[in-house]
């Protein structure tokens, strides 16, 4: 494997093995409000008052609104051109 950036030292196997890889499944819109609005309810019963309860749903669709609309405006550079 080549480094990113077209450098022409490889990166070696005990050098990769300081990394973690990250990968998940497409996540469909339910189950990013569900883990979203769970993470933010949590938030919201610690620091606020129980009025507040009220602003969840939007702002998590807001939150899925705007995810949506960054993986399809900010491409990776090569597929901007």
């Amino acid at each position: 494997m080549g480094p990113p950036g077209g450098g022409r030292q490889p990166v070696t196997n005990r050098f990769l093995r300081h990394f973690n890889h990250v990968a998940f499944p497409e996540l469909s819109d339910a189950s990013m409000k569900l883990i979203f609005g769970k993470i933010f309810a949590a938030h919201l019963d610690m620091f606020f008052p129980p009025v507040m309860k009220a602003v969840l749903d939007p702002v998590c669709d807001a939150s899925i609104n705007i995810y949506k609309n960054c993986l399809k405006d900010l491409l990776p550079t090569p597929a901007k051109s």
